[in-house]
């Protein structure tokens, strides 16, 4: 059904784009139907069944992100492992939009120009609130710009 829509709705505006509707009332009739088109688009998007996320329906996100990034901390788990834990807090952190303020010195200590799997966790910090911003551009400046650094860290 959605494809079918997308489908009408791109040929409907190819008409548009192509064609010079002798009249106004034509072609503005043509653009209404184009954006009701795409309104249902959207609307069906999102009553998509196949789209589940079960961080949505955490009750108490902040207590579930505080206990997560404890036992982090205490884990003597293999750096893969880790990585998904990290991967876990910062996805929770992001769609809550929480405040766990020792999470980001937390990451300090893996970002550095050695470290595998570096931009998944630039990636976790990528939810940085203002105030914690600036330590961790100076641990990335710090450990990725230099004259002995590699071309693909000064990438990243």
């Amino acid at each position: 059904m959605v494809g079918l829509v997308s489908i009408q709705a791109s040929v409907i505006m190819h008409i548009t784009r192509v064609q010079l509707p002798a009249r106004k009332k034509k072609k503005a009739k043509l653009q209404h139907v184009a954006r009701s088109m795409k309104k249902q688009q959207c609307i069906s998007w999102e009553n998509n069944s196949n789209w589940y996320s079960p961080l949505a329906h955490l009750q108490d996100t902040q207590g579930f992100a505080k206990k997560l990034f404890s036992c982090l901390q205490k884990c003597n788990e293999t750096f893969e492992v880790k990585m998904m834990m990290l991967k876990v807090i910062a996805r929770t952190v992001g769609v809550h939009q929480l405040v766990l303020l020792n999470f980001y010195p937390f990451l300090q200590k893996y970002i550095k120009a050695q470290q595998c799997d570096v931009t998944n966790l630039l990636a976790a910090a990528v939810q940085v609130p203002p105030d914690v911003v600036e330590p961790l551009f100076r641990q990335i400046v710090d450990q990725f710009v230099h004259d002995r650094s590699r071309t693909e860290a000064i990438a990243v």
